[in-house]
């Protein structure tokens, strides 16, 4: 059985590390624990021992200490960054993976249930090229009682100078949330795509709070208010007339649902001052939602909106006309003479 973690993180600048790294002989036989006492051997029957799993990895990891955070980890563990964007397979390249990255990490919140899986939520922070940062999402499989596999879902800011979002701040201490869900807040949270979708504001506004708070984790900007909520959208449709939604997987505990999905269209309207390309798009995306009385009262949004704009900005490059080559009038005199 293969044991799903969905983890949300928040990153606030991931420290630097140069030692080598020290793989754990694979004997076949397993430490019955790890650090800070979190017991191996049912890991992936028990969805709170699996995010105890994680959320150990991580403290090694914010620590600086890559190699401990390794050991919790088979080794042929692969990372998959936004899909497609980046796949690293093997322990050992993972960890040089992820030894570049700079800044620091933590985790915020950690949400259990009886779903096979465990969702977290935080903060990310890179401070290499001026203080900026965005939201991050991991989902972690497990096998036996070791990480896997790590999907993330991010904005990687990887060569991003212009426009860079401010620096989040990080989480002092991580939240558990282990009470049961409400199994009508997870199927609000699903349909939510299909009133999206239809535009039809009447049913989003019956299950959205009138001062729903927004984080859009990917632009570190915050959206207060269902009617500012709608505007942001209609700017994005503008730009997007065929704006849809495909749901991959959700999870759901205490007052909070997370939703896996891809978000695709196509470019027909101006977007960032650019007019229409053609071009379309599918990103991979999570949304997390804060229900109060069967209302979303908050939510945050994790994604990378840099693949939408390098891939407009490569159909408008095509698309621009060939510049006429010039004339060396010098040449042309001297030939006269």
């Amino acid at each position: 059985m293969r044991a799903c973690l969905f983890v949300a993180l928040c990153l606030s600048a991931l420290p630097g590390c140069e030692r080598q790294e020290t793989v754990a002989p694979d004997d076949g036989k397993r430490p019955e624990k790890f650090g800070s006492g979190v017991n191996f051997g049912d890991a992936e029957d028990d969805p709170a021992k699996a995010a105890a799993v994680v959320k150990t990895f991580f403290e090694k990891f914010s620590s600086g200490d890559v190699d401990a955070a390794m050991e919790l980890c088979t080794p042929d563990l692969t990372l998959r960054v936004n899909g497609d964007e980046a796949v690293e397979e093997g322990r050992a390249i993972v960890s040089r993976y992820l030894r570049k990255l700079p800044g620091s990490i933590a985790l915020a919140r950690v949400f259990v249930g009886e779903f096979g899986a465990v969702v977290a939520e935080g903060m990310r922070v890179k401070t290499s090229g001026g203080a900026t940062g965005s939201g991050f999402v991991v989902i972690v499989e497990f096998d036996g009682d070791r990480i896997s596999n790590l999907s993330m879902v991010t904005r990687t800011l990887d060569g991003v100078v212009d426009n860079l979002p401010p620096a989040p701040t990080l989480p002092d201490a991580v939240q558990s949330i282990d009470e049961m869900s409400n199994d009508l807040n997870k199927a609000v949270a699903e349909n939510l795509y299909i009133t999206w979708t239809h535009r039809n504001w009447d049913d989003l506004k019956r299950v959205t709070s009138p001062s729903v708070v927004v984080h859009d984790t990917a632009q570190g900007k915050t959206i207060n208010g269902f009617d500012a909520l709608k505007t942001d959208f209609e700017q994005q449709v503008a730009a997007f007339p065929d704006l849809r939604f495909e749901l991959k997987q959700s999870w759901a505990a205490g007052d909070y649902v997370a939703v896996e999905y891809e978000l695709g269209g196509t470019h027909t309207g101006v977007f960032n001052d650019i007019p229409a390309t053609g071009a379309s798009f599918t990103i991979p995306r999570v949304d997390v939602y804060r229900f109060a009385d069967e209302v979303v009262v908050e939510m945050w949004s994790y994604y990378n909106p840099d693949r939408i704009t390098e891939g407009i900005r490569e159909a408008q490059a095509k698309q621009a006309p060939a510049q006429p080559t010039e004339v060396d009038d010098d040449n042309d005199d001297d030939s006269d003479e």
